[in-house]
């Protein structure tokens, strides 16, 4: 897999994430079977729940921006089939209940396959390692 292909990727879907773009625009970027993903709040592990989880920090939260401060590509360890990449970012966003804002670091790691049917990469397991507080709006 070509890492210029991996940075448009994670790229991309952080770009949409900070856009709140419709739910139907991030599906394509998560393997539809044997998906994980994993979050302080909870597991997820299908494109349905995805949704339903999408929907609620929607409602959370607005004015969300994703910032990748790092981007490691790991030695393929999966015989050419999965990648997996180290992912810090920055993630601020305006509580909608009381207008405060946070910003917080996650260290992520994912593992990305590339489709059999559409030949575009996608997430298959999604986890946030650790979410460390930087204050309010940052």
């Amino acid at each position: 897999m070509n890492s210029g292909n991996i940075n448009d990727f994670v790229t991309s879907w952080f770009s949409l994430l900070s856009a709140h773009a419709p739910v139907d625009d991030l599906v394509p970027f998560l393997c539809a079977a044997n998906l994980e993903m994993h979050f302080p709040e909870e597991t997820l592990r299908s494109l349905d729940d995805f949704r339903t989880w999408y929907a609620a920090v929607g409602n959370t939260y607005t004015d969300q921006h994703h910032d990748l401060q790092q981007l490691d590509v790991e030695t393929d360890t999966h015989d050419g089939d999965l990648l997996d990449l180290g992912i810090v970012v920055v993630w601020t966003a305006t509580t909608i209940a009381d207008g405060s804002h946070i910003a917080k670091r996650a260290t992520q790691t994912w593992t990305v396959a590339r489709s059999t049917t559409s030949g575009r990469l996608q997430i298959q397991k999604y986890d946030v390692i650790t979410l460390t507080d930087l204050g309010q709006g940052m």
